[in-house]
């Protein structure tokens, strides 16, 4: 590589080593994920993160895979000067799960969220920027919506109970909507949502942050049941 200045170098995956001998001098290089193995001389630039090839982890077409080092690691002002625009190379939104991911692809984390959620026949179909995955395997909202499809299995042929978990951490309010009507709404404190469903069940959850709002909503552990069974001995 040798010395590269006069160019802006924002917003890049380097994955693969390069090291011919030479000094390795990057200037302007803001928001990038480098090799460890590429061994610059001289890096001038910000929030710049050097990671493992196994840290960096990228699917064999570039995507970042889940956990890897290029995921959140850019912003929207180094990300959106490019030419991917809003949207990465594979069409996902910039920012959807909390942060721009460096390079040229953005995580989908419309799965993630929907297995975080643990319903089986789940799909996320939609989600504002804001939503994230907090770590600890829990879906929250500090603000916005969130779009899901629901398909339980107990449901495909008969009305099932279903249940999920929400908390509300915050001083706002989490509505829940299924099939377009009101569910129910929730302000700050723990509770388990029951409802009956058949076939697919659209659900929809909004959190309007109260006043100095610091928390928002958690949502897991959705799931159903076709009924109870006793067993008489």
């Amino acid at each position: 590589m040798g010395q590269v200045k006069g160019c802006k170098f924002w917003n890049n995956v380097v994955a693969m080593p390069y090291d011919r001998g030479e000094t390795q001098v990057l200037s302007n290089a803001h928001h990038n994920v480098f090799s460890d193995a590429m061994r610059f001389d001289v890096l001038e630039g910000a929030d710049n993160v050097v990671a493992s090839q196994e840290e960096i982890a990228l699917g064999p077409d570039g995507v970042p895979l889940h956990g890897s080092a290029a995921i959140d690691a850019s912003s929207f002002e180094y990300a959106l000067t490019n030419l991917t625009g809003e949207t990465g190379l594979n069409g996902v939104r910039r920012g959807l799960g909390g942060g721009v991911d460096a390079g040229a692809f953005e995580f989908d984390w419309l799965p993630q969220f929907a297995q975080d959620l643990g319903g089986r026949g789940l799909v996320v179909t939609a989600a504002d920027n804001a939503v994230f995955e907090n770590g600890d395997g829990l879906v929250e909202i500090p603000s916005g919506d969130m779009s899901v499809n629901w398909t339980p299995a107990a449901s495909a042929s008969t009305s099932c109970p279903c249940t999920f978990k929400a908390t509300v951490t915050g001083t706002g309010t989490l509505t829940v909507k299924k099939n377009g009507e009101v569910l129910g709404t929730y302000t700050q404190g723990a509770y388990d949502v029951n409802f009956f469903g058949s076939g697919t069940i659209a659900l929809a959850f909004a959190y309007v942050p109260g006043e100095n709002d610091e928390g928002g909503a958690v949502l897991s552990g959705f799931s159903a049941d076709i009924g109870t069974m006793l067993i008489l001995r």
